[in-house]
C-alpha cells in the first residue's frame, strides 16, 4: 500500500516515510547472495544465488530477500527479486528459488549431457529447502530479540 503525500500530510508522517524508505533500502544493502553462495540454484553457467536478512524499524521486524542471477555465457549478473517483508504473523515466503530453477531447467533441458549445463537437482532442491527454512527462522524473530539477532535496526 503507497502513502500518497499531500500538501495536508503532517510532517512528521513524512519524516516517517522517509525514514522507513531508508531503512529498506539500508537493509536491501545488507544482502549479498552472490557474494556468499549460500542458497544458490541452477549449473555452471545459469546461478541464482538467494539471500534473506532480517531488521527492526521502530518496533517491527522486516525480513529482505533478493535472488541474483548470473549467466556466464550472457556475460551478466543482475538482480532480479528484492522485497522489504513486514514480518506480521502468518507464514514466511516459501519457493522463492522455485522459480529460478524451473527457468535454468528449462533453457538447459536438452544439454543435460554437457558437463556444464548439467544440472544437480538434488544441490539445488537441498539449497531451496535450507533457503525457505532460513526464512522461517528469521520470520520468527521478535521485536523484543535481543540486537544482536537484528542485520539492522531504525529505533
Amino acid at each position: 500500500m503507497k502513502t500518497e503525500i499531500t500538501d495536508d500530510t503532517p510532517i512528521a508522517s513524512v519524516n516517517e516515510l522517509d525514514s522507513i524508505r531508508n531503512f529498506k533500502m539500508r537493509l536491501l544493502k545488507k544482502l549479498d547472495g552472490y557474494g556468499h553462495m549460500s542458497w544458490t540454484v541452477g549449473n555452471e553457467d545459469w546461478l541464482a544465488c538467494a539471500d534473506a536478512v532480517v531488521g527492526r524499524f521502530n518496533g517491527k521486524v522486516f525480513v529482505a530477500t533478493h535472488v541474483v542471477v548470473d549467466c556466464e555465457s550472457g556475460g551478466w549478473v543482475e538482480a532480479f527479486h528484492k522485497a522489504v517483508l513486514p514480518v506480521e504473523g502468518g507464514e514466511p515466503p516459501r519457493g522463492i528459488l522455485d522459480g529460478y530453477l524451473d527457468t535454468c531447467c528449462e533453457y538447459y533441458a536438452d544439454q543435460q549431457d554437457d558437463e556444464c549445463f548439467k544440472i544437480d537437482l538434488d544441490q539445488c532442491q537441498k539449497a531451496i529447502s535450507e533457503f525457505d527454512q532460513h526464512l522461517a527462522k528469521l520470520w520468527q524473530t521478535r521485536p523484543d530479540a535481543p540486537d544482536s539477532a537484528f542485520d539492522l535496526i531504525f529505533d
